[in-house]
């Protein structure tokens, strides 16, 4: 289930998005208008459900508003659909490995996107009007974690994404895994620098997080 509202600047939301076990059928709920709009049957269970405007209007007329229906799904599949004129349309898929992805809405230098987490990853955004994805490439430097981990092991592991905006910490984001927390920043869709933090007794070194446009990693 997800309640995020398509206008950031609004605490609440008149839409619920539910995501169903058995049809793998994503239903948007619109509870101003009491009215229902379906997905198609998706391939898999979906894990993360978002309704997210990639746009700066706030209007369904404006120039700028770009509405967008993603699904991550449970065997690491990502489905995108353009919500507009109350309908569903435009159906994709994009495979991030085979573990499930997790959705969270950030914004890099002032472009509203999203970075989806499976085991690979990648940042959606809009460009010239159509919604783009750039896979993030990830190099890692030298860390005093327990045990080594690799490029594979860093996604494969994430548990959850969060989004995290502070002084210290400015349009960041939050990796967790059962043993490591990672808080990055994209950077002009090029480049992530990784600043990594104490968690519990464990310590660990810089990671670099880099990005080749049209480049898949593994």
């Amino acid at each position: 289930m997800s309640l995020s509202s398509l206008n950031p600047q609004v605490a609440y939301s008149n839409r619920l998005l539910v995501a169903y076990w058995k049809t793998n059928v994503v239903e948007i709920l619109d509870i101003g208008n009491k009215s229902t709009v379906c997905s198609p049957p998706l391939p898999f269970l979906v894990r993360s459900v978002l309704l997210y405007n990639f746009g700066t209007d706030k209007s369904l007329k404006g120039s700028d508003y770009h509405a967008y229906l993603l699904a991550g799904l449970g065997d690491g599949s990502v489905v995108t659909m353009m919500f507009k004129e109350g309908q569903l349309k435009d159906l994709k898929t994009i495979s991030l490995g085979h573990a499930p992805v997790h959705l969270t809405p950030c914004v890099v230098e002032g472009r509203k996107s999203v970075f989806a987490a499976g085991n690979r990853s990648t940042v959606f955004y809009v460009d010239k009007g159509r919604l783009v994805n750039s896979p993030i490439m990830l190099k890692v430097g030298i860390t005093l974690c327990p045990r080594s981990l690799s490029v594979h092991e860093i996604i494969q592991e994430v548990a959850a994404v969060s989004g995290l905006n502070t002084e210290a910490f400015p349009s960041s984001l939050m990796l967790a895994m059962p043993s490591c927390l990672f808080v990055g920043r994209i950077g002009d869709l090029n480049k992530m620098h990784i600043r990594t933090v104490c968690h519990g007794d464990r310590f660990f070194e810089d990671f670099l997080l880099t990005r080749v446009r049209g480049s898949l990693w593994t």
